[in-house]
């Protein structure tokens, strides 16, 4: 079957574009997500800015255009997770974190944990690290 010009324009000016935009969508969609080694960090628009909160192994949510510098924090709580296991990270760590978060905010980073989560995240980053 021989196609004729006039449906040749009417396909790339429709159906392409349409599955273009279609993959376009996609691609927005799915920018505001990334991978670290091992789990996935969700940047989340009702978070405030600054803020993010690490809950292996389901993944690491951030405030929308959160700094390179809170992502790899959160990943050390990740890091944190893979040594305790499940219930030791989330009683040590998960329950905690949360409470100081909550009621110290002003003290929160000089917890033992998350002087720690740097740590293992300056660690883990090396040269990279922006911690």
């Amino acid at each position: 079957m021989i196609l004729s010009d006039d449906f040749k324009k009417y396909y790339y000016r429709t159906v392409a574009k349409q599955s273009d935009n279609f993959f376009t969508m996609k691609k927005q969609k799915a920018k505001h997500e990334e991978d670290f080694d091992g789990i996935r960090i969700m940047e989340i628009s009702f978070m405030p800015k600054g803020s993010g909160v690490s809950l292996p192994p389901f993944g690491i949510l951030v405030g929308r255009n959160a700094s390179i510098n809170l992502k790899q924090h959160e990943y050390g709580h990740y890091l944190q997770y893979r040594v305790m296991g499940f219930f030791r990270f989330y009683i040590e760590v998960g329950l905690p974190s949360l409470w100081s978060a909550t009621f110290h905010p002003r003290i929160h980073y000089l917890q033992s944990f998350e002087v720690d989560a740097n740590r293992r995240a300056r660690e883990y980053f090396g040269v990279f690290s922006r911690l």
